[in-house]
């Protein structure tokens, strides 16, 4: 039987109320519009989303005080970059734009894969990256495309921003001036779901969906947190982290968006 002596004793009590007490505002930042089925605003200015669930979790019965804030990416990426938020928390992977580049926490939550999505009545066959040379893609305003991105810098692949997935998907079906949409799997499949909610008629028999890997190769998504976040936050940030895949939770929450 192990017995803990009386000063080790008093110095993990001690621990344990120095850093279990203190509460921090833990800055929540929402990119607003763009980042469906991460993170969603509804009308009523309500808040819901993988992500946003997740970090529902990571903080829930902690002393913390979580303040939520929506903008648009560039609004977000200012005003981080200023200083004005502190103790700030957002997603972000490796290769992306900062502030979503920043400081990622240890444990990712989820794997994600890129898809091409074509238009079923299209004649065009993906192979790889020569087969999109002069070729025109969809992407999405305010993301970053790693593995792309060198392909677009110098012209060899053209493409077009935009922000509403319902545009997007009548652009692909209702014309030839565009080849593919570039998107992640899960959002498109969740995007595609949220349109026929709203009484268009769209199903995934309109797309061929072809793996985009060879390309953009699949990566993992994480929390980005503030590094001047006190350092026991963030441990404890990631610990809750491993805790909510151990106990199935991150993988429930992606299923209410699947």
């Amino acid at each position: 039987m192990f017995v803990m002596g009386y000063r080790p004793l008093l110095a993990l009590v001690g621990w344990l109320l120095t850093h279990a007490l203190i509460a921090e505002e833990i800055n929540y930042l929402v990119i607003q519009k763009q980042a469906e089925p991460m993170q969603i605003v509804d009308d009523n200015s309500l808040h819901d989303g993988l992500i946003t669930d997740v970090v529902t979790e990571v903080f829930k019965n902690s002393p913390h005080t979580v303040n939520v804030h929506a903008m648009p990416f560039n609004s977000m990426q200012r005003r981080i970059l200023n200083g004005e938020f502190s103790n700030w928390l957002t997603y972000g992977a490796p290769g992306w734009d900062s502030p979503q580049n920043i400081n990622l926490t240890p444990t990712p939550l989820l794997t994600v894969k890129q898809s091409l999505l074509i238009p079923a009545k299209s004649p065009f066959e993906y192979t790889d990256a020569e087969s999109l040379y002069g070729k025109t893609l969809i992407l999405i305003v305010g993301f970053n495309y790693p593995g792309l991105k060198p392909y677009l810098n110098d012209g060899r692949i053209k493409d077009v921003r935009i922000v509403d997935y319902k545009r997007i998907f009548m652009e692909l079906l209702t014309g030839d001036r565009f080849t593919a949409f570039v998107a992640m799997d899960f959002r498109s499949r969740y995007q595609l779901k949220r349109v026929q909610e709203q009484g268009i008629r769209i199903s995934e028999q309109d797309f061929r969906r072809v793996d985009f890997s060879n390309v953009m190769p699949p990566y993992t998504v994480h929390l980005a947190v503030d590094p001047s976040m006190p350092k026991e936050i963030q441990t404890f940030i990631d610990h809750r982290i491993q805790a909510l895949h151990h106990d199935g939770s991150i993988e429930k929450i992606m299923d209410r968006y699947r």
